[in-house]
């Protein structure tokens, strides 16, 4: 399709998610359209209503200059943007609200009539969104809140119909909350497809958030002339106020009985959540300030979405890590991971919303709640094993990947994968069962055949049509994931501790040198409580560069992020073969030292924190005094991380954290510090167990008492000690000295 034919082309609903709604080259007739080159100020296209609002043809108007028709404005300035800003101007003696905006290298002035309100009208309209913000924050459901929202914007607009949808994952749309006139049919719970709202007309539903229509059956009000006389092209005037609608839509609002309507968009962190839909069946109106007002109220609907469903995933991540944390104790007091599974706390479903659950160990198998046979989940471990590559594996649909699920999908519909062994084929497998959801649409969602001109037009009839929706569970959510891999890497700990811990029965079997057993073992645990606690790092490093990425609405970056996530795990592959040398050294003999670049180690730890360095806006400095010392690289690395994550970790509220590192030597004695702007700590009520063994001392979901304790440890295991300067609300600084030579220079 030419830029020079749209302006004639026959709209067909077959195309509509390739509509080019930009290039329309007309506006609606409540109000008039100014073009003028970005360069020159000069006048090159307007609308062809002008003259009804100004006295004046445009044909009059053309290659005026923004000065002459607009005098002494504000708006002869060139510093427009590309989204449109209101604006009170006067032309002709006439006072209009305008929304300016920069498009194609032009400005484009949209002007609707303007009457000033009376002063006590704006202070009662201040107090009543007061009111509304007051009342919105009271709610906690999407569906609490949509329907206050619906009565709201009614109140303001008196529309026949209010409907606030919700959008899911597939784009199809449903009505969650609704206020209707007497007599008004009622679309509440109904479903409307993905179609009835295209992809474009999304897209522009996130750039341009109000969009108003007074009267369907206005026709258009062309742009004269319709190709830029500088570019031989149409602008785009896709953000314009004015645009005439789709033609496609608008047989869609009259197939509805609609005459009029209004719509705004529900943004939720960016993203598109919904739409506030407001229709009449008369064609109607609405000015600037109401529609201002009526913006305000979706804005704090949007905000109150946001941290209405932060409030229920917080309390709901806290609560499943207690239980978690719960299970773990309970699985710590026996050596049988199966018999500590049985125990009578938390099971394996306490920390999701699954149906069932299976664990597949040491080629024993242990279910929980629905689950498929036992020849069905040993049939999925076996198609992990040789299919899937990835830590977790999760689908709601596992019929997709394995044909013979469909046999069990009332039991195992979705499926959540971990995997602790692919080559033993062992698993920790979550099961969630085939939803029958009865869904209510607003017509038969399916797109009408073509009609007797052969163009496919929208759906005519509304009726009720009702379908069952099958072959799908519910969704995994984020505070499940996050669960499971929690779950997964306590539990792969947990089974490294009990397996050095047999490795001790075994050693103590033999009837080895005792002080030999109590040193090599306390390095076994000592290597346990590494993997435990800093290979979390890394996977929580992870997990918050993919939510920055995901949260990346254009994904430019996403090569940057893949890189980052690449660094982060051949971090933790290095970490591994560092550990497997503690685990060397804990059967061999004494710790080895060698020279270690203290810049290479912060590096590499800050490769591993930048998730939360970039959530956080943290800076590190480093002065170096002393670059390299002869110690022990994986202690030494552990000892920076912990000291490193907690300074990143236990930031002060609204202060941005900032992060010092310091090393020098004196005399023969190494000094290594790390200062931080953080919470601090209360010595005084803290001090005296605060290296002790999961202790904590501020509330934090991810403290878990671990990383001080292994530090002091790792010190005191190669003769050093570590000494804490802090106080509340003023950071601390750990400061560790460890008798060193100075390295000789190479």
């Amino acid at each position: 399709m030419s830029k020079q034919n749209h302006n004639n082309r026959q709209p067909d609903l077959d195309d509509c998610d390739r509509e080019a709604i930009h290039l329309t080259g007309s506006i609606q007739p409540h109000g008039f359209l100014l073009i003028f080159d970005r360069n020159t100020l000069k006048l090159e296209q307007g609308s062809e209503n002008i003259y009804q609002f100004l006295g004046v043809g445009i044909e009059k108007l053309l290659g005026e200059t923004i000065q002459v028709l607009i005098p002494g404005e504000e708006l002869h300035r060139k510093d427009y943007t590309n989204t449109p800003f209101p604006q009170l101007i006067r032309i002709k003696d006439r006072q209009f609200i305008s929304h300016v905006h920069r498009s194609s290298g032009k400005i484009i002035v949209e002007c609707e009539p303007w009457s000033p309100a009376p002063e006590n009208e704006l202070i009662e309209s201040g107090h009543w969104l007061a009111s509304v913000q007051a009342q919105l924050n009271q709610l906690e459901t999407p569906e609490s809140i949509a329907e206050f929202v619906a009565g709201s914007i009614q109140y303001i607009l008196d529309y026949d119909r209010v409907l606030v949808f919700k959008f899911d994952p597939d784009w199809h749309a449903e009505a969650v909350g609704e206020k209707i006139k007497p007599g008004i049919r009622s679309y509440q719970g109904h479903h409307f497809p993905a179609s009835d709202i295209p992809a474009p007309a999304r897209t522009l539903l996130e750039k341009k958030h109000i969009r108003h229509i007074p009267d369907v059956n206005a026709g258009p009000v062309k742009i004269l002339p319709y190709l830029n006389p500088a570019t031989a092209g149409p602008v785009d005037i896709l953000q314009s106020e004015l645009r005439y609608p789709s033609e496609i839509h608008l047989e869609y609002l009259r197939n509805m009985n609609v005459s009029s309507s209004i719509s705004f968009s529900v943004i939720v962190k960016g993203r598109l959540w919904g739409l506030v839909s407001c229709t009449n069946e008369k064609p109607k109106f609405t000015g600037f300030r109401k529609r201002q007002l009526c913006e305000h109220v979706v804005k704090a609907c949007s905000n109150t979405l946001m941290s209405s469903k932060e409030k229920r995933d917080h309390q709901q991540l806290r609560h499943f890590k207690q239980l978690e944390k719960r299970l773990i104790e309970q699985l710590s007091h026996n050596q049988d991971i199966f018999i500590g599974l049985r125990g009578a706390g938390p099971d394996l479903l306490s920390i999701t919303e699954s149906a069932g659950a299976a664990v597949i160990l040491e080629k024993r198998l242990l279910t929980f709640g629905v689950t498929p046979e036992e020849e069905h989940i040993l049939e999925i471990a076996e198609w992990l094993s040789e299919n899937n590559t990835e830590a977790t594996f999760q689908t709601r649909e596992l019929s997709a990947y394995i044909d013979n699920a469909l046999h069990y999908k009332e039991r195992a519909c979705g499926l959540l994968a971990l995997e602790i062994s692919r080559f033993n084929k062992e698993y920790i497998l979550y099961f969630k069962p085939e939803i029958k959801e009865k869904r209510i649409w607003a017509g038969n969602p399916e797109k009408p055949v073509a009609g007797e001109d052969f163009r496919i037009h929208p759906r005519k009839s509304f009726e009720k049509w009702e379908e069952i929706i099958r072959g799908k569970s519910q969704c995994w959510t984020l505070n499940e994931l996050e669960m499971a891999q929690i779950l997964l890497r306590d539990i792969v700990a947990l089974r490294l501790k009990n397996q050095n811990e047999n490795l001790e029965d075994l050693n103590e079997e033999y009837q080895a040198s005792a002080e030999s057993i109590r040193r090599k073992n306390k390095q076994l645990e000592d290597f346990t409580r590494i993997i435990t606690h800093n290979l979390r790092s890394p996977l929580v490093n992870i997990q918050a560069l993919y939510a920055i990425y995901k949260n990346d609405s254009d994904k430019a970056g996403a090569g940057i992020f893949l890189d980052k996530i690449k660094q982060a795990s051949d971090n933790m592959l290095a970490t591994i073969d560092d550990l497997n040398s503690i685990l060397k050294a804990g059967t061999e003999g004494q710790l080895q030292h060698e020279i270690i670049s203290l810049s290479g180690i912060i590096e590499k730890e800050l490769q591993n924190m930048e998730g939360a360095i970039i959530n956080t806006g943290a800076e590190v400095e480093l002065q170096l005094l002393a670059p390299e010392v002869n110690s022990h690289k994986v202690y030494m690395e552990s000892i920076i991380h912990n000291l490193l994550s907690n300074a990143l970790k236990y930031t002060f509220p609204g202060r941005k954290p900032e992060v010092i590192i310091r090393s020098w030597f004196h005399k023969n004695t190494f000094y290594l510090s790390v200062s931080d702007n953080g919470s601090g700590i209360d010595m005084d009520k803290y001090g005296h167990k605060l290296f002790e063994i999961y202790q904590t001392f501020h509330q934090n979901p991810n403290s878990r008492g671990v990383g001080l304790y292994l530090t002091r440890m790792q010190i005191e295991s190669m003769g050093g000690n570590i000494k804490v300067d802090s106080k509340p609300g003023k950071g601390t600084t750990f400061t560790i000295s460890l008798n060193s030579s100075r390295p000789v220079p190479g």
